[in-house]
């Protein structure tokens, strides 16, 4: 639920304050709750929509007093404590760690084997690399060139794989938000 369609729902302006909050929330409360009104089904479920609207809007001027980051989330729209994501964006907890998102975490098993090989290779081709600067073996100094081209060619395809997935879904969602 956004800040604004709270906002609606408790009938307030954007400049609300918090007892400005809490008395709109206790005026409608008092005529929509359930027990004044039984079996109106309608009721009730404005009633529920009025507590969430109610406690949103309350955690977020909680969170501003306690001076953190506070705003809606860019991918899901819910209002409340926000983080910084990886691209710039402000996304909650929840959208920030949700698989398959635009979000990088967690990262799938491939790309994790992919990047340890990568590591891997770095690391032979810099024991191939000293060995044969000491020994001055011809033959270490061409295997630690091969492992070298070899990791950064892993590493390459593993960052394509990365961005053309991310690029693939950021097209998708542009093109959800120029249809909308």
């Amino acid at each position: 639920m956004r800040t604004s369609d709270c906002l609606r729902i408790l009938g307030l302006p954007m400049t609300a304050t918090r007892r400005e909050v809490k008395r709109a929330y206790r005026r409608l409360a008092i005529r929509l709750h359930p027990d004044k009104q039984p079996g109106n089904d309608d009721a009730r479920r404005r009633f529920i929509e009025l507590s969430n609207a109610y406690h949103l809007l309350m955690g977020l001027l909680r969170a501003g007093e306690r001076a953190e980051a506070a705003a809606e989330c860019a991918e899901c729209g819910r209002a409340g404590e926000v983080v910084r994501g990886l691209d710039g964006r402000l996304l909650c907890r929840q959208c920030l760690l949700r698989p398959g998102a635009s979000r990088l975490l967690p990262l799938p098993r491939v790309v994790v084997a992919r990047c340890v090989a990568s590591s891997v290779l770095v690391i032979a081709a810099g024991a191939f690399l000293f060995d044969g600067w000491l020994s001055g073996s011809r033959v270490t100094l061409v295997l630690a060139a091969a492992a070298g081209c070899l990791s950064l060619l892993t590493l390459t395809a593993t960052c394509l794989r990365i961005r053309h997935c991310t690029d693939r879904q950021e097209m998708r969602r542009a093109n959800r938000r120029a249809g909308a």
